[in-house]
């Protein structure tokens, strides 16, 4: 599919997708892996209090299996083929201990800057929501009490549709978006034809 854009914009927007096919035989090297973090550490911040914490495992270390386990089966099912797995955690506290109205916004920043990294380095990303919360605050040893876990996320080179189960092949292709004037709106909120 070629995607259609309302007004031209970096072609970079337009490559970004989310595939669930990757190549299980790529190896991520650390030097691509600290690149992805960094592009993310210099993401905006209400207060520049950077609330994410970006936990990962890649392929064979000792984590791995662990944060597979705890993505639902939907998402492990494919997910297992890529070579790293983590979890975006957002620190709900400011740093005199009061709460952190933007901290879900700021690791949503910071998250689209990892992204498009990985898109820099030839690397695709799909995060994801169909996780075991409760079970990420235990085995992960994250304080509930002031961290939220936000989502996980998987990092690597995309595969050949062809090896993805079969119900999940016929939508590996990029999607279509919303028009841009269902999104954003002169003045008073409207209410968008999808909601």
């Amino acid at each position: 599919m070629n995607r259609q854009e309302d007004y031209e914009v970096s072609e970079r927007f337009m490559k970004r997708w989310s595939p669930r096919s990757f190549d299980s035989s790529y190896p991520l090297y650390d030097e691509d892996i600290h690149k992805l973090f960094e592009a993310a550490r210099w993401s905006p911040s209400s207060f520049n209090h950077q609330p994410w914490t970006f936990l990962y495992a890649h392929k064979g270390d000792d984590y791995y299996e662990t944060y597979l386990s705890l993505l639902n089966d939907f998402n492990k099912e494919w997910a297992a083929e890529a070579p790293l797995i983590g979890f975006i955690v957002a620190h709900l506290k400011d740093p005199k201990g009061n709460e952190n109205r933007h901290a879900l916004f700021d690791c949503g920043a910071a998250w689209m800057a990892l992204t498009m990294q990985a898109r820099d380095l030839g690397l695709y990303t799909h995060g994801m929501g169909g996780i075991h919360y409760e079970s990420c605050y235990e085995k992960l040893e994250i304080p509930n009490d002031e961290y939220q876990v936000v989502c996980a996320f998987v990092v690597g080179k995309k595969g050949p549709a062809k090896e993805l189960p079969d119900d999940l092949k016929k939508e590996e292709k990029m999607n279509e978006r919303l028009g841009t004037d269902e999104i954003s709106f002169n003045g008073k909120f409207k209410r968008r034809k999808t909601d």
